[in-house]
């Protein structure tokens, strides 16, 4: 049963990935436009221009959301931006992972949509040539992507992007020699060490799967030296350390891919690592340089890192009281301004509440006392909304109504209450001038009275 639920079909059959809710309502929006004519080329090159960085980790969904966000406003200025066409399907592609070279079918086939179009006016564009194949090898529609191979095996310009695409479909069939050959020709024809990178990685897993560990190990390592800091990369290659036997470089790479914020997969491996540990009676040390950062004079504790602090997701590791998880003062998002937020800002299932808690939101019909999930991508109205900690076992109540006075309701808590509650000066000025009048009531563990 267990073999059964993560073969690759299983995971293919999956409902659409919760985290994919908000992109997929915003693409939707970007699909209807697709056939309008072009609109303010500058404004959506000016709106392009603010998205960082290179969109390559999957697991990032916040840098991914904005990035969306962005391009179908982009679209919405210029339907026929090309730019934003292949920045959001190349986008879509990272929403669409889920392990290895398996992916969910619902995004790639919003990206294929935006590719092709993106094609159509730009018939030459090699970065959405590369996104549609990807996209058809990894929705496994191989007659497809075969065509779009032999189209361009002859082209010198779409060298890397056939070589890339070749060692994939390779790679998809098990046929580990083969498509090591292809991912070498593609290093070899990457302009760029961005494309370099990512060929050497997906060299690295080949090689791992064939058990070249000592090889896979020192190309795997110079892509994650070669590009920019990603804590997907990181996790990788502290899997393959871990295969070696290098333990205390796997620790390594561990700790520093829990520096790029909440990451579960390297918080369950962190796990795995220390039980392995304990039956070793093997102490990790303080963070160090690997020796493949020692050779080309890297500090990599500092150069390959997301920031200071380790999010471990132990439940004791930043608050000392028990009570510091309550949500209190992230109210503030319902308060500010004249328009309650988008329930994006607020729902978000992978939102980190006060360091730890994670809430589920759902909303009270008032006929039926039935609770209904919020939409993605709506505001949120007047009403009453119940939000569930799952990890806590704690339920709030909030009452979300318009203010018709200026009366505070913090100062109709009892003292007792007001203690939980930790505002400063400038908290207690937005809540006397705000237009919107929250109630919190926090129930017993545990217990939900509707």
């Amino acid at each position: 049963m267990f073999e059964r639920e993560r073969s690759p079909e299983a995971l293919l059959s999956r409902p659409v990935p919760e985290r994919y809710r908000l992109a997929g309502a915003l693409v939707k929006r970007a699909l209807g436009l697709l056939d309008k004519p072009a609109g303010d080329n500058e404004r959506a090159k000016a709106l392009l221009e603010s998205i960082a960085g290179a969109l390559d980790d999957p697991t990032d969904i916040e840098t991914l959301d904005d990035a969306i966000e962005r391009c179908v406003d982009a679209l919405t200025a210029d339907p026929q931006f090309v730019p934003a066409l292949v920045t959001a399907g190349t986008t879509l592609i990272q929403y669409a992972w889920v392990e290895g070279w398996t992916h969910h079918p619902r995004p790639l086939r919003d990206a294929r949509k935006l590719l092709e179009r993106a094609l159509e006016l730009a018939p030459k564009d090699e970065t959405a040539f590369e996104g549609l194949l990807r996209c058809e090898l990894f929705a496994r529609r191989f007659e497809p992507a075969g065509d779009y191979l032999n189209d361009i095996k002859d082209d010198p310009a779409l060298d890397y992007t056939h070589a890339l695409g070749r060692g994939l479909w390779f790679a998809m069939h098990e046929n580990w020699k083969v498509a090591e050959d292809w991912f070498n020709r593609a290093v070899k024809a990457a302009g760029d060490d961005t494309r370099r990178a990512n060929a050497l990685i997906e060299l690295g897993l080949v090689l791992m799967r064939q058990g070249n560990l000592q090889l896979a190990d020192a190309r795997m390592g110079e892509g994650v030296l070669l590009a920019e800091p990603n804590r997907l990369r990181l996790h990788l290659w502290s899997k393959l350390k871990y295969e070696r036997g290098r333990y205390d470089e796997a620790w390594e790479l561990n700790r520093r891919s829990l520096t790029f914020g909440n990451f579960p997969a390297g918080q369950r491996w962190r796990q795995e690592l220390l039980v392995y540990f304990r039956r070793l009676s093997f102490v990790p040390g303080r963070y160090f340089s690997l020796p493949e950062e020692k050779a080309k004079n890297i500090d990599g504790p500092f150069r390959y890192v997301g920031g200071e602090y380790v999010d471990t997701g132990d439940v004791d590791d930043r608050h000392d009281d028990e009570d510091e998880f309550v949500p209190s003062f992230r109210a503030n998002l319902f308060l500010e301004g004249e328009h309650l937020p988008v329930v994006s800002e607020i729902a978000d299932p992978d939102a980190s509440w006060e360091g730890r808690a994670k809430l589920t939101v759902r909303v009270l019909d008032p006929k039926t006392f039935e609770k209904r999930p919020l939409t993605p991508g709506e505001r949120f109205k007047p009403g009453q909304y119940v939000m569930t900690d799952e990890k806590a076992g704690t339920v709030f109540h909030v009452l979300l109504m318009r203010r018709h006075n200026l009366h505070n309701p913090y100062l109709d808590l009892p003292e007792d209450a007001r203690s939980v509650f930790d505002f400063d000066r400038q908290a207690m000025q937005r809540f006397e001038n705000a237009p919107w009048d929250v109630r919190l009531m926090l129930a017993d563990h545990g217990f939900d009275p509707l």
